[in-house]
């Protein structure tokens, strides 16, 4: 029950909904005694707790885009020689993770996961909003995406500066994030670690290159 809550929370959801909803279940649970009531009680003080970190980062829009490969030839023959076979090459991912956050406050963010892989992380604060991009295609017409509407909060665009491969030892808790989201972002508030996370990653449409 408490981990369903939390999970939701980390979405992230909106605090005053989630407010109702814990006070609603606090009220059927206020005949419970003894052991129960302290258990009620310490988890009780803890997400409220934690509330204020969590309302922090208001929403995460994540996307990723691939790069198609210009058209290149299957085979190469040298002079003299016969054809050689050349590896096919793999679309390459593009990604911009723009995090939504309370103007009052700034946050760290310091890391990455990326389908499972740590990455560092760069940042930038975006000042202009909303944020268009134009998606150069192979088609007759180009695309044009709102990745960022027009919002009161702050924004931050992060995204992996390179992969991390140092050994770490990861938490049971971060280890079910990574493993059941395909980002997961993590970023200090006030000196504490916290983590926003997304489903999955938005795919834009491939754009074109030579």
């Amino acid at each position: 029950m408490y981990r369903n809550c939390f999970a939701e929370i980390y979405k992230p959801i909106i605090l005053n909904s989630f407010l109702t909803k814990f006070l609603a279940a606090f009220n059927q649970v206020l005949h419970l005694t003894g052991m129960n009531k302290k258990l009620l009680l310490l988890v009780s003080i803890k997400i409220l707790v934690l509330l204020p970190a969590m309302a922090q980062v208001k929403k995460v829009y994540a996307y990723k885009q691939a790069s198609i490969p210009g058209i290149q030839p299957r085979t190469i023959t040298a002079e003299g020689g016969s054809p050689t076979q050349l590896p096919e090459r793999k679309a390459t991912y593009n990604y911009w993770f723009y995090v939504s956050h309370i103007k009052t406050t700034g946050i760290n963010i310091t890391a990455l996961w990326i389908g499972g892989k740590k990455y560092s992380a760069k940042t930038e604060t975006i000042s202009k909003l909303p944020v268009i991009k134009i998606n150069y295609t192979a088609a007759s017409a180009d695309d044009t995406v709102t990745l960022v509407p027009a919002t009161k909060n702050a924004i931050t665009l992060t995204y992996p500066a390179g992969e991390d491969n140092k050994p770490e030892n990861i938490s049971k808790y971060l280890s079910n994030l990574i493993n059941t989201h395909e980002l997961v972002i993590a970023y200090y508030w006030k000196g504490r670690k916290y983590y926003a996370v997304k489903n999955l990653i938005t795919r834009l449409t491939p754009e074109a290159q030579p």
